[in-house]
């Protein structure tokens, strides 16, 4: 299994990659939309393909930035 926790300094929000060693491929837990770049870059280092993307919940505004 590949894990990875990624951390996104904006929202102050981690997003989860995790894979298959034997398959190749992954999953990107609770992603950050301005992210998806880097997120697809990590997934590419890793020989990784990306298969789901999970929510498991939403943010509505700006409530979860730092000032």
């Amino acid at each position: 299994m590949i894990f990875r926790q990624l951390f996104e300094p904006l929202s102050n929000t981690y997003t989860y990659l995790l894979g298959c060693d034997e398959t190749r491929q992954a999953v990107l837990i609770d992603p950050v939309i301005t992210s998806t770049d880097g997120y697809l870059a990590e997934i590419g280092h890793l020989g990784l393909n990306l298969i789901y993307s999970v929510e498991t919940h939403i943010h509505s505004g700006p409530h979860h930035r730092r000032a």
